[in-house]
């Protein structure tokens, strides 16, 4: 058998050609017959596995509880459902090839649906049930904690709006730091001071020291406050459930893994309580146009369709990076297609225009708005004698193992500051040539180096005219976040130190061939609507 399927505990030096890990930490496997350039392989295989990514989404999709989910959305940097269709597919042609290839697995869900692929030796898997039952446990852990969360926030911050203000125009926002009280919006600019009758309502997860500095300005509430109380006590039974016939097939298990990874989490409760809290506030309120940072997620799919319902107008504002990797804006997971995709999309360059385009996006619906969020480049220094930045990202198994290249290039003698991402926080001590920062990159002196992955710092480096490295992840897809007419090198794990030794600073395409100026003028025609 080509493909020897083993779990870390089992892992040996003799019998095959090369390893590869896919979860645990095998120690005493031979670094010289790692199997080189995975990770642009696993990269590769993902983008092969989207239109099949998209149609197991639209057919989860199907079942009521699938709205309380990641993965029927295809939402790349919530769900690595993506990535284990890539590792099937690369492990269905390793099993063709003559040399032997050890695959290490710990996790229970994989290996079980890799074992039975032809051409695959497989032993005796992980053991399923502590990892469900921890998952499970931990995941109604979560849930209990979000009811404290919301029904605190009902009380504290639920002050609704006088009945007079039904109707109107409003933005549906989340909230960021760089917003404030006195109008400004992190993504939507000086809207709300623009058009003063424009009011600004707040997504249920917003964070409560948020809320107490953004609900000082008079035209913004939370969401929070449509919320009932009796219905935050169902949120612990909140799950996704696919149906059984779903857990059936060749991807049976991969939906299994997908549904308790998700189940243990808090995330279908709060994504339960947004339901809730916004259809109350649609029928309630009953405005005459909404607009918000649009992701195609599952929630603002059953938003869309309920304004819709209820005659409402909708715009969804692509308000961050679309990249390749970037599935659930695509329209083509969606159930019910157009249906649940907001009458308007703004798009903030053309080409995010272009990839919603490739990806079945009406262009009738779409329009080139400008970005409020990328109005300049980062303003920091070049400097051979500085530090690279290395920028870890949100998702926590690609910044383990970019942690992990950092380290061992400090050992070789590059010297890094290193940022871990605000919503993960991380604690690590300095050592020399690896120290941290929590500053971003604007505020730097100077770099002499950005180091990123699934981030928009990258791009910030590029038009900066820094010298910019794109990690390349093996064990999980690392989102690549650029658009198709901006490119960056690229180095995985063992190859960061020869990178950074030439690595060339970029010459940047105009900034305006990515991000758009801000057109008012689209703002103003759409609000006169």
């Amino acid at each position: 058998m080509p493909v020897i399927l083993r779990r870390s505990d089992q892992a040996t030096t003799a019998g095959y050609d090369s390893w590869v890990v896919l979860s645990g930490d095998p120690a005493s496997l031979p670094r010289e017959r790692r199997r080189p350039g995975v990770g642009l392989k696993l990269e590769a295989a993902f983008d092969q596995c989207a239109e099949q990514w998209f149609a197991i989404g639209k057919a989860l999709s199907g079942d009521p509880s699938s709205a309380l989910a990641h993965t029927p959305a295809c939402v790349t940097n919530a769900s690595d459902f993506g990535t284990m269709l890539a590792w099937t597919k690369l492990i269905n042609e390793w099993a063709g090839e003559d040399a032997k290839t050890l695959v290490i697995c710990d996790d229970p869900w994989l290996y079980r649906h890799l074992k039975n692929w032809p051409g695959v030796d497989a032993g005796r898997p992980p053991r399923l049930w502590p990892a469900a039952l921890r998952l499970f446990v931990r995941g109604y852990a979560a849930r209990a904690k979000t009811v404290i969360t919301v029904l605190r926030r009902i009380w504290t911050y639920g002050h609704r709006p006088t009945p007079g203000a039904k109707g109107g125009q409003w933005l549906l926002a989340y909230g960021h730091p760089y917003s404030d009280a006195e109008g400004k919006d992190a993504y939507f600019g000086d809207l709300l001071q623009i058009y003063p009758g424009l009011r600004r309502i707040l997504h249920v997860d917003c964070i409560d020291p948020l809320l107490a500095k953004l609900t000082r300005h008079p035209g913004t509430v939370s969401l929070n406050g449509w919320g009932n109380w009796r219905y935050a006590f169902s949120l612990p039974f909140a799950r996704w459930r696919p149906a059984r016939r779903h857990l059936q097939g060749p991807y049976g298990w991969l939906v299994a893994r997908a549904a308790a990874r998700e189940g243990g989490t808090g995330t279908a409760a709060m994504i339960r309580w947004q339901n809730h809290c916004q259809q109350r506030w649609l029928t309630d309120m009953a405005p005459v146009l909404v607009a918000w940072p649009w992701e195609n997620h599952s929630w603002e799919r059953s938003f869309v369709r309920r304004a819709h319902a209820l005659g409402i107008g909708t715009v969804g504002y692509q308000h961050s990076m679309v990249g390749r990797h970037m599935l659930n804006y695509a329209p083509l997971s969606n159930v019910d297609y157009l249906a649940s995709i907001p009458d308007r999309v703004l798009c903030i360059g053309a080409p995010y225009y272009a990839q919603l385009a490739k990806w079945s996006m009406p262009e009738e619906r779409l329009q080139i708005a400008g970005a409020f969020r990328f109005s300049g480049p980062a303003k920091c220094s070049f400097d051979t004698s500085a530090p690279v930045f290395a920028a870890l990202p949100f998702a926590g198994a690609v910044g383990a193992e970019m942690m992990s290249a950092i380290r061992a290039a400090a050992k070789d003698g590059i010297r890094f500051l290193v940022k871990p991402h605000p919503m993960l926080p991380m604690t690590f001590e300095d050592t020399p040539g690896f120290e941290r920062t929590d500053a971003p990159l604007p505020e730097q002196g100077a770099v002499s180096g950005v180091l990123y992955a699934a981030s928009a710092v990258g791009l910030e480096a590029y038009f900066a005219g820094i010298p910019t490295l794109r990690f390349v992840a093996e064990q999980v897809v690392a989102i690549d976040i650029l658009p198709e007419n901006v490119s960056v090198p690229f180095a995985g794990r063992d190859d960061i130190s020869g990178a950074f030794s030439d690595l060339p600073r970029p010459s940047p395409v105009p900034r305006e061939q990515v991000f758009a100026d801000v057109n008012y003028g689209v703002w103003a025609a759409i609000f006169a609507e």
